[in-house]
């Protein structure tokens, strides 16, 4: 052992560190790729290194400050990016060893000490706004502690006590946060909160983010928004005519001459498109709007990828966006065309329009512009077959090499924003093409192959946790239970531990990602219909502070395998099994819970008697519901409950919106 160390050691002394950090930079993209694939906790370093180019580009921010040096691999991936970048290291190994390192990059600075002292000396010198990336904590090793295993308050304090309230905040570890020196994620908001009011809070790979509201384009391409920081604009069903409610005060303000209405947002009905002449408009009532958080592009955002994608083949020509009070509305060319969606092409001509989508997405990579919703939906093929690619509102700024990844096969993972390329763009095209009788054999024959290998259970090694080793236990029944996918063995969820990654349908960590910041369960009682593993309750248990939680189901196995996992993570969690539409009495027995929370995901569309289980719904406190039906359909049931807020605060992997609906606001 000692000898394969030693080897090591002189591989390493004898490589430059120029080779060792190509081969990283090479590294990175596909770290990155794979993250997407099959998210885990902690993300690899690129995911965080892009999350704070990503900052940086959005906000036109040129200076980065960071705690917790280490070997300097942030300040060096990010030295490109940035006018000047201070970093703060208190080992003095460490720092030795990053400023030997960085000792080329005239802009990078890095300094030993403590951060409590070291920051209020460099923001003193420093009059704009700053992208601050806070890692510094003590790790064990050659790591060094000081007064405190965790600095972060102090560092939020500090940055409060500046007048510039502009500043971009990411910190890591949030998996850390409440133990040992760590304060609480509550707490981190909290303070946050201080330094400026309106910042917009997410949460998303381990990172908190604090932003200033956006202005302009939102480069992130994260997927999933937890906003914190104010109310969303209530759900409100607008009047249809452009001459009513509303929409009288469009006109006027924006003088339009006799505009055609074209389209309205099937999701979000303050979003509407109008043609007059050979120029189309897109207007959005701000006041409205209830999808911003689902988008990753306001129209200003639009407005600037457009404008950077200018000249390349396949792109609407874009000329201005307006802002007038209440009132967003951008403007661009109009193509004469039909959607790809409502069109039949041959099959040569899907060729030709395939090909030459494949260059307009090339064109956008080498502008490090991911389009990221490639689909038939968002085509227009011209009346002499030439596709033009439309809505940017989910498009993002990357790099190039990472553009183009997200272009042609997309990440994988879909829900507030979706991620879909070429590749998919393809898979569904040549779905509809497939005659219905070979598409029900191809479906038919996938299934039995997933239903003969199913989803295998790695082997854990010896010495394996406790909560592991539970996990593993309730991962096993899950998979044998029908609760999930009737006939295929795999659980509802996949979900990383000690870096096991226990299969399932779709990763965990985006529902929770979704729900843990939506609302404050601090003592809260928390009911789960249709419960499947209690996941949700659990985590609502261990760290949100709910003080009791009840999750049902009607599947006695899938409800043992739920035992097994609240066993693991040393929660009391009670578990009944109910079956809404048998038996007799069930709101009676839920109702003695008292629950001041009621979560119902997913279930209304399994259930018989509909009507009974929304009038159980109209008893809720708070309620967090998501449907099958279409988002007018499921509005229409929540209004009639008489919720004094609906929002939306998440858009499912299925494309299902997740609305958080509460009473007395």
């Amino acid at each position: 052992m000692h000898m394969v160390i030693s080897i090591r050691q002189l591989v390493s002394n004898v490589i430059p560190q120029g080779v060792k950090n190509a081969i990283v930079d090479i590294r990175d993209p596909i770290e990155a790729f794979a993250h997407g694939r099959n998210p885990r906790i902690p993300p690899p370093h690129a995911v965080k290194v892009r999350a704070v180019i990503n900052q940086a580009r959005g906000h036109n921010v040129r200076v980065l400050v960071e705690t917790g040096t280490c070997l300097g691999e942030m300040a060096r991936k990010c030295s490109k990016h940035f006018r000047q970048i201070w970093t703060i290291e208190l080992s003095e190994t460490l720092a030795a060893e990053a400023a030997r390192r960085l000792a080329r990059l005239r802009n990078v600075h890095v300094l030993c000490g403590g951060s409590s002292r070291l920051l209020p000396q460099i923001l003193g010198g420093i009059h704009e706004p700053v992208v601050f990336w806070l890692d510094a904590h003590y790790s064990g090793g050659v790591t060094a502690k000081g007064a405190t295993e965790c600095p972060l308050e102090d560092e939020l304090k500090i940055i409060a006590e500046q007048t510039s309230r502009d500043h971009i905040i990411l910190i890591d570890d949030v998996r850390m946060m409440g133990s040992g020196d760590f304060p609480s994620l509550e707490r981190v908001c909290e303070l946050a909160s201080r330094i400026n009011p309106r910042y917009r809070i997410e949460v998303r790979d381990d990172i908190v983010v604090c932003e200033p509201p956006e202005n302009g384009i939102a480069k992130t391409n994260w997927k999933q928004r937890i906003i914190m920081q104010s109310p969303t604009p209530e759900i409100s069903t607008l009047p249809a005519d452009r001459s009513s409610g509303p929409w009288e005060r469009v006109w006027p303000a924006l003088a339009i001459p006799e505009p055609e209405l074209v389209a309205v947002s099937h999701s979000d009905p303050s979003r509407r498109t109008y043609r007059s002449g050979q120029l189309l408009y897109k207007i959005v009532l701000v006041e409205y709007e209830s999808s911003s958080r689902v988008r990753a592009q306001s129209l200003t955002g639009e407005y600037a990828m457009l404008r950077r994608c200018s000249g390349v083949p396949g792109i609407p020509r874009v000329f201005a966006v307006m802002q007038k009070p209440g009132i967003d509305c951008l403007s661009m060319a109009f193509v004469d065309g039909t959607l790809l969606e409502e069109r039949q092409l041959s099959l040569r001509a899907f060729a030709v329009v395939a090909f030459l989508l494949a260059r307009t997405l090339l064109g956008l990579s080498v502008r490090g512009v991911a389009h990221n919703d490639v689909l038939p939906t968002n085509v227009i093929v011209s009346n002499n077959n030439l596709p033009y690619l439309i809505d940017f509102d989910q498009a993002v700024l990357t790099t190039p090499l990472n553009a183009m990844m997200l272009n042609f096969l997309g990440n994988g993972r879909s829900e507030a924003m979706v991620h879909n390329g070429l590749l998919q763009f393809l898979i569904i095209m040549t779905k509809r093409s497939l005659p219905r009788r070979v598409a029900s054999f191809l479906r038919i024959a996938f299934r039995r192959r997933m239903q003969q290998s199913g989803h295998r259970l790695p082997d854990l090694q010896k010495g394996a946790s406790p909560t592991l080793i539970k996990l593993h236990q309730a991962w096993a029944l899950a998979q044998l239970s029908d609760a999930s996918s009737p006939g295929r063995r795999i659980a509802y969820y996949s979900f990383n531990w000690e870096g096991v990654h226990l299969p399932g349908e779709r990763p965990w960590l985006s529902r929770w990602d979704a729900i843990c910041t939506a609302a404050d369960f601090r003592g809260k009682r928390i009911l789960e219909l249709g419960c499947n593993m209690a996941l949700l309750s659990i985590h609502l248990l261990k760290y949100s502070g709910a003080s009791a939680a009840l999750g049902v189901d009607r599947c006695p196995d899938i409800l043992k395998s739920g035992r097994l996992a609240a066993e693991g993570f040393d929660v009391n969690l009670q578990l009944d099994t109910v079956d809404f539409d048998k038996d007799a009495n069930w709101e009676g027995r839920l109702l003695e819970f008292r629950p001041d929370v009621l979560f119902c995901l997913n279930v209304l569309n399994w259930v018989q008697d509909k009507r009974r289980l929304l009038r159980f719904l109209d008893s809720a406190p708070e309620l967090f519901y998501e449907g099958h039906d279409s988002r007018q359909v499921e509005m229409e049931r929540l209004q009639l409950m008489r919720f004094d807020s609906v929002r939306v605060i998440a858009v499912t992997e299925r494309k299902r919106e997740i609305f958080y609906c509460r009473r007395g606001v």
